[in-house]
């Protein structure tokens, strides 16, 4: 079994999980889950931040007994060659005995930073009752976070490891990381770019990542996916470092010039080398070209708000939204093969009574589609966010 650590809002991590073709998928705390099923690479998830091997499981009461004994049988031997034997030179020259690194994160089950931190005191003592020198790295908060496992190299060789440990009620899970998120990778994908432009809507990286695996799911091979509005690129850029190739089409010819220029920086940049398509089209009466293995796409959002808009302007961009969404599908149905997955983002805005105001999809019955059962889960927003990503998942019959 594996541990997932999922996200700021864990119900796209799940979806991701299921998508990717996970078995056993269990939420065990609102921030970890369970599964089962072949490694996932966590490079590709953005909607979980950690995953982990489950080492065992026991009861708050035997939790330190437990780490103990794992790390008496089973650690030090993986241990031995590379933190007991090996040396490593520092910058006068010296040799010194290379030292293992350790986190702990905890999920769930009140444990608090303090408790976090003792939990690694045993794993430490004991290690160093066999003469390897650790270097425990302190809990401000009971989970060390992706920067912090990231940078200290947590999960990338054996003398650097993270255990998590996840409380569900009297049954604690305890994990060996085996990925975390790169932070400055998404940092540089997202803000180095050449071609930004806030007007649009800048998608963040690690949506269009769930966006595109909820879209591809578990299908092998070399897929062509295809974003209808694909502004300056963000989900283009994100399945080409994918593997995928990628169709961009948007109304606005300075939207295409802004992908095609983003794209050959990625080429560039991070050898993102798949086959690129890019044309201007009217999503409501483009007619595309080839192989379409799938869509992954943010619709049009509207004009960026400060505030909810009023009971009349409202009516007017759910109208507005929805007639735009119905003409896209329907001139995009047949040109679509039966089964044909599709990920859409579409507008959903704040109310000043609090909730969101959504789009009707009631037209859907009247065209070729099939809504994804947990579709209507997944609504992306930020606090004081006014227009929202409400993600729907279909399927062409």
């Amino acid at each position: 079994m594996k541990i997932a650590v999922l996200g700021r809002q864990p119900e796209f991590g799940l979806a991701e999980l299921w998508a990717l073709g996970c078995k056993n998928v269990q939420p065990l705390t609102p921030e970890a889950a369970e599964f089962s099923g072949a490694g996932l690479d966590i490079n590709r998830l953005g909607s979980v931040k950690k995953l982990g091997d489950v080492l065992f499981t026991t009861s708050r009461a035997k939790l330190p007994f437990e780490l103990k004994k794992y790390v008496q049988k089973t650690l030090l031997p993986t241990l031995t060659q590379d933190a007991r034997k090996t040396t490593d030179k520092i910058a006068d020259g010296v040799s010194e005995r290379r030292k293992v690194t350790i986190g702990i994160s905890a999920y769930g089950g009140n444990i608090s930073a303090k408790d976090a931190f003792n939990l690694g005191v045993v794993v430490k003592k004991t290690l160093r009752a066999r003469d390897i020198s650790v270097r425990l790295i302190p809990n401000t908060t009971p989970e060390l976070s992706t920067a912090q496992s990231f940078h200290n190299g947590l999960g990338s060789r054996p003398y650097k490891l993270e255990l998590l440990i996840v409380a569900q009620n009297d049954r604690f899970t305890v994990a060996q990381m085996t990925g975390v998120q790169n932070p400055n990778a998404y940092a540089a994908r997202d803000q180095k770019r050449p071609k930004r432009d806030a007007f649009v809507g800048m998608l963040p990286p690690k949506l269009a990542q769930t966006m595109i695996n909820l879209a591809v799911g578990n299908a092998s091979g070399t897929i062509r996916l295809l974003d209808p509005f694909c502004g300056t690129g963000v989900i283009l850029q994100e399945a080409s470092l994918m593997g995928c190739d990628v169709y961009g089409t948007d109304i606005s010819p300075k939207m295409i010039d802004y992908s095609r220029i983003n794209l050959e920086w990625l080429k560039d940049h991070l050898g993102a080398d798949t086959d690129v398509t890019l044309e201007v089209g009217d999503a409501q009466t483009h007619q595309w070209q080839g192989q379409i293995d799938c869509i992954a796409s943010e619709i049009y959002l509207g004009h960026p708000l400060s505030a909810p808009p009023s009971f009349a302007k409202l009516q007017v961009l759910l109208r507005q939204g929805e007639e735009l969404l119905e003409n896209f599908l329907k001139n995009l149905a047949p040109q679509l093969e039966s089964g044909t997955h599709l990920c859409l983002a579409i507008p959903a805005w704040r109310q000043e009574s609090g909730g969101f105001s959504r789009l009707n999809l009631d037209f859907l019955s009247r065209l070729e589609y099939n809504v994804g059962g947990k579709s209507r889960d997944l609504l992306y927003a930020r606090e004081q966010q006014i227009v929202a990503r409400d993600l729907i998942v279909l399927e062409k019959r």
